[in-house]
Formats: structure tokens, sequence, C-alpha cells
């Protein structure tokens, strides 16, 4: 894949919301913006906002700090994009917020954190093309697009993983230390624990580097 270094374009220019802001870009990261001719070098500090393409090439790590603190770490070689991220406080109960939000991994893996509590009726939706992936509580999970199939691994919390086609009715519930796969035409495959050593190995190039 060939970027090609242009000017940043302005915020007003990408017509997003922001979404959160880059915390790391080590290697090649870049950016590509909705209505830009092409992608840029990603900077640290620099918004990321809804709409974004985030990329990184080989040997290459980013992590994003979203609006409501929770971050993901992007492995080599993966890109992520922000089709929906808002936060706003809950109705209910204004000394939390309520959180709607949706990250495709378009290809290779990204690791999502949520560690602050927000409203029962929170979301963070982690799409690829097979799969869907929710977490409605404090999570940390992993998420590996592949052509064809996707792999979501829970390090803590839980989720819930469905085929990505409306077609597809079914889901399962991930729980910690446990994994499965979906392919394309498939319902998720029935959860397996994680070894220890299987874990290590699948989360090394997405450790939490906050």
């Amino acid at each position: 894949m060939i970027f090609l270094a242009l000017p940043h374009p302005s915020h007003a220019a990408a017509g997003g919301e922001k979404a959160g802001r880059i915390t790391v870009a080590r290697g090649k990261v870049f950016i590509k913006r909705p209505g830009a001719p092409g992608a840029t070098a990603a900077r640290e500090k620099e918004d990321l906002m809804v709409g974004d393409l985030l990329t990184t090439g080989r040997h290459s790590t980013a992590q994003v700090e979203f609006t409501d603190t929770s971050f993901v770490n992007i492995a080599p070689e993966s890109s992520i994009r922000v089709n929906q991220y808002s936060i706003a406080p809950d109705r209910a109960r204004p000394e939390i917020n309520r959180r709607k939000a949706t990250v495709r991994v378009i290809s290779g893996k990204a690791r999502f954190v949520a560690y602050k509590e927000l409203s029962w009726d929170s979301a963070l939706t982690v799409e690829t093309d097979t799969a869907s992936a929710i977490a409605t509580d404090l999570v940390d999970y992993v998420v590996r697009a592949a052509p064809g199939e996707t792999e979501v691994l829970t390090l803590a919390g839980a989720v819930t993983v469905s085929n990505a086609s409306r077609l597809i009715v079914g889901e399962i519930f991930l729980g910690e230390n446990q994994f499965t796969k979906v392919s394309e035409h498939s319902l998720p495959a029935k959860p397996a624990a994680l070894t220890p050593q299987q874990r290590d190995a699948y989360i090394r190039d997405v450790r939490q580097i906050r």
C-alpha cells in the first residue's frame, strides 16, 4: 500500500466530530480523512475524527485515546476506521456518561480497552467484514480481521459476538480469557478457553502502551 505525504487537512474539511486523539504513533502511521485527496503521516496528540481511517505499516504501532478515555492499541499492518463515537451525560444519572461507538477493523489486529463506568445502555461495537463484537461494560478485548474470517479474544469483561450479516441470526457470549472465530457465512464458533501461553502470544503486538 502506497501513501502520499500531503499537507494535513483541517478538521473542518474532514467534516467529522472528534472521536479521540492519537497518543502513540510509532513507525509508519497514516491517517486518511474523508474528502482528503490522500493519507498523511499521523502525529501524536493529533485529533482523530469520526470517519477517519488510521493505518499502521510494517513494524509500526499506534494508540488512540477516545473522548471517554477508553483506548485502542493498533498492531502493525492494521487499519481501523471510526464510524461513530458519541459521548454525553446520561439523562437519569448526569454524573456518568453514555457512549455510543462503532469502530471498524478493516484489516489486522486491534485491542480495545474500556475501563471507566458508563451508563447501562452504553455500547462499544467493533465491526469487521465478517463479525460484530459488542461490549456494554468494562472490557478489554482484541479483534483480528483477516479475509473471510475474524477472531475475537476477550482478556477481561465480556462481549457479545455475531456474524456481520443480518441474514445469519444468532450470537454468543464471550467471557474472560475466551476466544471465537467468525467465518463469512457462519455463526461464531463455540467459545474456547485460552491458555496463558496462547494469551501472551496473541497480544504480544497489542500490549498496553499507555
